[in-house]
């Protein structure tokens, strides 16, 4: 049984900013990976670094986001 059967649309809602709270994540991961590591470009490097940092910014939100997401039962 549910326990969101008045809510639908918040929890249709939440579900999508989960989703896409998840992509945002990975495209971080990406971003890092591909230019704080991989780049010999001093600029690139930094833009990577200022990646990394705001990465565990986002993982917060991610995991944030989750746990109110999995509060919905289905």
């Amino acid at each position: 049984m549910s326990n969101y059967q008045n809510n639908i649309d918040l929890r249709v809602d939440v579900a999508a900013l989960a989703n896409a709270t998840f992509e945002l994540r990975e495209q971080f991961r990406a971003f890092e990976k591909k230019y704080f590591w991989g780049s010999e470009e001093l600029t690139q490097r930094l833009a990577g670094q200022v990646i990394n940092q705001l990465n565990a910014q986002i993982l917060e939100i991610y995991k944030q986001m989750n746990e109110l997401d999995h509060a919905f039962r289905d």
